[in-house]
Formats: C-alpha cells, sequence, structure tokens
C-alpha cells in the first residue's frame, strides 16, 4: 500500500504485518535484511508481535538469538 511504503516498509514489514509466513520465509532465503527499521522504528519482528504473530516474529528474530 502507499501509506505503508510511505512509512518505510520494506516487503518483510508488509509480511510480518499481514502474518504471511511462506511470504516472509522466501524474503529470508533471498536474504531479506531483518534488521532494517521503518519511520516508526519498528523491525519486521517488532510488526510482527505487534500485529499478534508469535510464531512468524520468532522466526524473524536475528539468528544468534533463534
Amino acid at each position: 500500500s502507499v501509506d505503508a511504503t510511505m512509512l518505510g516498509d520494506t516487503a518483510l514489514h508488509i509480511a510480518a504485518e499481514l502474518g504471511d509466513q511462506p511470504l516472509a520465509r522466501s524474503l529470508l532465503r533471498l536474504n531479506a535484511r531483518t534488521d532494517l527499521r521503518n519511520q516508526r522504528q519498528q523491525t519486521a519482528q517488532t510488526v510482527a508481535e505487534r500485529a499478534g504473530h508469535a510464531e512468524l516474529a520468532r522466526l524473524l528474530q536475528p539468528s544468534s538469538t533463534r
């Protein structure tokens, strides 16, 4: 959406918001960065947590804490 991109959301942020695990996994396989923050200073992991997608939030944790 226009609102999402204007807020600096990446495709991974949007997948996190929607709870779309298959998309998130595909993006991670393509080396999507999990450390990028949107204009609200949220990572994709934070977006997933706030949207109630706990399993997806775990998937989006930095590899050193998984």
